[in-house]
């Protein structure tokens, strides 16, 4: 039983220690001080701003018009960030459509998204915006959008199909 308890604290001082040697140089590279009361400060994102993207506008003419917004996304230290892009119609994504940004320092990246109107959904119209859920959670300002698009008769050819006379 003393050795079972004595190979417990063994593993435990261990644990300790690996962690110790991951966090300690961390706060030393951002010049902090260590003392036994310096809380271990984890990174998180700061900021997140979503805005249109390369003239994206109201949409007109022939199908299809697009739409593109940027998130910039920004962090106080080296983290991977898991987010979202979100809608109106679809403001808690599946956990299968979030996607990863990884940050090595404190900082920020943009990050992009692009929908369209087409022939088959010629007008659009609502909200966009960013949802992240790791290392924090925080939700971007919403950049409502409206697209309508003029569809038009055109017919694809399918070159693979012979006409005979």
């Amino acid at each position: 039983m003393k050795k079972q308890l004595s190979n417990l604290i063994k593993i435990a001082a261990i644990a300790i220690a690996m962690v110790a040697a991951t966090a300690i140089p961390a706060l030393a590279q951002r010049g902090g001080t260590i003392s036994p009361n310096t809380p271990i400060q984890i990174a998180k994102v700061t900021d997140v701003d979503v805005a249109p993207y390369l003239g994206s506008g109201n949409g007109g003419g022939d199908c299809p018009q697009g739409a593109s917004y940027s998130a910039m996304i920004t962090v106080d230290g080296a983290c991977t960030v898991k987010f979202a892009w979100i809608t109106d119609k679809n403001p808690n994504p599946p956990a299968s459509s979030y996607t990863s940004i990884k940050f090595d320092k404190a900082g920020s990246k943009p990050y992009y998204y692009y929908f369209s109107a087409t022939n088959a959904n010629p007008t659009m119209s609502g909200w966009v915006g960013v949802k992240i859920i790791a290392p924090n959670q925080v939700e971007s300002n919403h950049v409502n959008y409206s697209l309508n698009c003029n569809p038009t008769n055109t017919v694809q050819v399918n070159p693979n199909i012979k006409i005979k006379p």
